[in-house]
C-alpha cells in the first residue's frame, strides 16, 4: 500500500528550528548513508554553468561525513551547481545511483530539501530501478514538510522537504539500484539524503498513526531529528 502525507503548518516547521537533511530516520539494523549539501557552484567546480543545458562531465559523490559512494547526476534538461543549489532554469532529470547497495538491503528512504520553482517538481517520480532493470516505480511511502526560512551560502531561500520509502522486503537480492526524479522549472536543489537499511521499518508515519497521537506534535518530533546546516 502506497501512503502519502502532507503537514504544511508553516509555525510547526518554523519551531522545529532550521533543518538540513535527516540524518536519523529511525532505522534498525545495519545502516548505510549518503548525503549532500552544499551544492554550489564553489563547492563544485566544473559541473556547468547558466543556463545549465549541457551535459554534466562527471556525477557530484556524496560529501557529508560517513557517506559511502552514490553518485548525483543529471540526465537531462537544465541544472548546475550555482550560488546556493543546483539550480535547473527550465526544469531537468536527475537521478541518485548505488553500484554497490547495501546487503541485504530491505528499504530505501531518500529526503529533499529544495527550493520551488515556477512548475512542480517530482511529478514523474521519483522512481526506483532495482539492479539496472526491475523498475519497481513510485515510493511505497511519502511525506511532504511543507516549508520554512532560511540562509544558505547567504542567500535567503524558502526550503521545501519531502520524504519518500520504498519497501524492498519481497524484492530478493539487490546489488545496485538508481532513484531517477524530476524537478519543476526555476527549481532549486539545497540538500539531498539517501539512507539504506537490512531491516525494513517504517520511517514515515501512518497517517492513522499522526491522528492518533495528534498530527502536529508528532511532525514536530521528526522534524527534530533533523540536524543544523
Amino acid at each position: 500500500m502506497k501512503v502519502k502525507m502532507t503537514i504544511a503548518s508553516a509555525a510547526l516547521l518554523i519551531a522545529a528550528g532550521t533543518q538540513a537533511s535527516i540524518t536519523d530516520f529511525g532505522l534498525g539494523g545495519n545502516v548505510s548513508y549518503d548525503g549532500w549539501d552544499n551544492l554550489t557552484g564553489t563547492e563544485n567546480p566544473g559541473v556547468g554553468s547558466y543556463p545549465g543545458a549541457a551535459a554534466w562531465p562527471f556525477a557530484i559523490g556524496s560529501m557529508e561525513t560517513g557517506s559511502g559512494d552514490a553518485a548525483l547526476m543529471k540526465e537531462s534538461g537544465t541544472g548546475y551547481p550555482g550560488s546556493a543549489g543546483i539550480y535547473s532554469s527550465a526544469g531537468g532529470v536527475f537521478s541518485i545511483s548505488d553500484s554497490t547497495a547495501l546487503a541485504n538491503v530491505q528499504t530505501i528512504v531518500l529526503a529533499f530539501d529544495y527550493g520551488a520553482g515556477s512548475t512542480p517538481s517530482f511529478t514523474s517520480g521519483p522512481s526506483l530501478t532495482l539492479n539496472g532493470s526491475t523498475v519497481l516505480g513510485a515510493a511505497d511511502r511519502t511525506l511532504s514538510l511543507g516549508s520554512r526560512e532560511d540562509t544558505i551560502a547567504g542567500n535567503e531561500v524558502t526550503i521545501f522537504t519531502e520524504i519518500y520509502q520504498w519497501d524492498l522486503q519481497a524484492e530478493g537480492t539487490v546489488n545496485s539500484f538508481s532513484v531517477e526524479y524530476d524537478v519543476g522549472e526555476h527549481a532549486q536543489q539545497y540538500a539531498i539524503q539517501l539512507e539504506q537499511s537490512d531491516v525494513y521499518s517504517a520511517a514515515i508515519p501512518e497517517p492513522a498513526t499522526m491522528a492518533l497521537f495528534g498530527g502536529a506534535g508528532l511532525a514536530l518530533a521528526f522534524l527534530r531529528r533533523m540536524k543544523m546546516y
